[in-house]
């Protein structure tokens, strides 16, 4: 194989490709041709990896076609996603780029696509354990978007996320496991923060189902602090018929316990008003004002008793979007 002369000059050169900049949808071929663009991967190599992706996608749309050699362009597209998306999940399992252009350069894309075949099955078992401790904790909540969700949708994506079907459009979500319910915080992708996705949209297939779970799971252990009436009234406060239109419970749930630890009421109470909470700004600079978020949120999990590191970060992450501020001291 050509290309593997000065390793230790490529991987230098590789380590200078910031995960960041690569796409979480595309990795492989982002990671590709970031690589390619510094030198790390040269002409010869890019068309030997070409190559194999290409016989890689005859072999799998044969056996799509029971042995045809006819194939629609549309199927023919989406199996070659569904493999490069694959092989993509086996090397965002590297620690840093170099390592992983490394792993392009010296193993098959054949072994690649089976390497990132068990990444898939592993992160399945995970988002499968992880949905099992979501419905465990659900909110004790008369709210169809949420509950249908969660119930239904969710549900239906395990039952349809095969291995036939990851075969040929893993990187895709099954029709009929659409999740409509919102998670509270845009902005989060997962507790792996080397790769820097916007938000969780940025993910696809079994990855943006695990961040979306995750995102569920830390709502909902929070809102397990809280008394069902509460909730229901907070909720009644928000829309009289909260139940004919699509917004995410812990958002007002904890903009309602901040808002009592910031006019000094207990955060269990979430009876909160908003003439208070509107004076308890008032006069205060922004600064002021994150000070008092970031105290307020101190405070909350700390009376909630939220240990979880995790949800705590959420929390915080959350508070910043839900009162639109830019961020909160660590």
């Amino acid at each position: 194989m050509t290309g593997q002369t000065n390793g230790n000059n490529n991987i230098q050169r590789a380590a200078s490709i910031n995960p960041v900049l690569l796409r979480q949808d595309a990795y492989f071929e982002s990671l590709l041709q970031a690589a390619h663009n510094i030198g790390a991967i040269s002409d010869d190599e890019v068309k030997r990896i070409q190559l194999e992706c290409l016989y890689l996608l005859e072999e799998k749309t044969k056996k799509f076609t029971s042995g045809s050699s006819s194939v629609l362009i549309d199927d023919a597209e989406n199996i070659m996603k569904s493999n490069l998306y694959i092989i993509g999940l086996h090397l965002k399992s590297f620690l840093d780029t170099d390592h992983a252009i490394e792993a392009i350069k010296v193993t098959p894309i054949s072994e690649l696509y089976a390497l990132g075949g068990k990444t898939i099955k592993t992160k399945l078992n995970v988002a499968r354990h992880l949905y099992l401790n979501v419905l465990k904790n659900m909110t004790d909540v008369d709210y169809d978007y949420y509950t249908f969700t969660l119930t239904k949708s969710v549900k239906q994506f395990f039952d349809l996320y095969t291995d036939y079907y990851t075969w040929y459009n893993a990187h895709e979500l099954p029709d009929g496991a659409i999740f409509a319910y919102p998670i509270c915080y845009s902005g989060y992708i997962g507790e792996q923060v080397i790769f820097a996705a916007t938000h969780a949209n940025d993910f696809v297939g079994i990855e943006y189902v695990l961040r979306y779970l995750q995102a569920i799971y830390y709502e909902n252990i929070f809102c397990k602090n809280f008394d069902s009436e509460a909730i229901r009234c907070v909720l009644l406060d928000y829309h009289t018929d909260y139940n004919s239109i699509l917004f995410n419970i812990f958002e007002k749930i904890l903009a309602a316990a901040i808002g009592c630890i910031i006019v000094g009421e207990k955060a269990e109470s979430l009876c909160i008003s908003k003439d208070r909470l509107e004076m308890a700004f008032v006069n205060k600079s922004p600064d002021e004002i994150e000070c008092m978020l970031h105290n307020a949120c101190t405070k909350l999990t700390d009376e909630i008793e939220l240990n979880n590191v995790h949800a705590q970060e959420y929390v915080k992450k959350s508070v910043t979007e839900i009162f639109n501020i830019k961020k909160l001291p660590d």
